[in-house]
């Protein structure tokens, strides 16, 4: 089991908000990120990384080049990505679950870059996978603000695809894991990192950038 102790003063729920919390700030906007969307199926992973300081955070304590995944999911004949992130809710609502379309969670505010990949399992089982997850959407299932792994009434993004595909027998994580120490508590983290290096990610999807 690969463990990272990460020591800081800071209260855990302002940690953790910098690790996960990638959405909440505004920098500035660039080109959209750009992907092939010819060989995609529901379920399929898509991780990207945003341009905030808070991005920086997670791929600096977790590793990798990204700090944010979801899954995809076509609806209508449009791709969409159902996703769990905080501070992207409207005025007066809570963090949930989100369901959106492709060139939203790419949108240039939000990501520098991206990639696709696939889990190496059959399409049925990619596909109820994605219909669980969008699931969890319709529900209303909350963000993990508290990010307990094991916790499955709401989720953080890593764990929300992480766990979908473990109640098929896949687990992504292995026995990857983040133990972060902060006063009082010490629990296990996922990042995307973890999911990146998985054994059962097909190996041979690119990843695509800006120019």
């Amino acid at each position: 089991m690969v463990r990272i102790s990460f020591f800081i003063k800071l209260p855990a729920v302002i940690l953790l908000g910098l690790f996960f919390g990638c959405e909440g700030e505004r920098p500035q906007a660039g080109e959209p990120v750009r992907v092939d969307t010819t060989l995609w199926r529901d379920g399929d992973l898509l991780f990207r990384m945003g341009l905030e300081g808070a991005s920086r955070v997670v791929t600096t304590v977790g590793g990798g080049d990204f700090s944010h995944v979801g899954l995809t999911l076509k609806k209508n004949g449009r791709w969409m990505v159902v996703h769990a992130v905080p501070n992207e809710a409207l005025p007066g609502e809570t963090d949930r679950i989100k369901c959106e379309p492709l060139d939203s969670f790419f949108a240039p505010q939000r990501a520098c870059r991206g990639a696709w990949r696939r889990v190496d399992c059959s399409d049925s089982v990619a596909a109820q996978v994605a219909l669980a997850a969008y699931g969890k959407y319709e529900k209303g299932v909350s963000f993990d603000h508290d990010y307990d792994l094991w916790d499955t009434t709401s989720f953080y993004c890593t764990e929300l695809v992480w766990y979908l595909y473990r109640k098929h027998g896949i687990d992504l994580a292995e026995e990857r894991r983040h133990q972060l120490v902060i006063p009082g508590k010490t629990s296990s983290y996922l990042f995307p990192e973890d999911l990146w290096v998985s054994n059962r990610l097909v190996p041979q999807n690119q990843k695509h950038n800006n120019p």
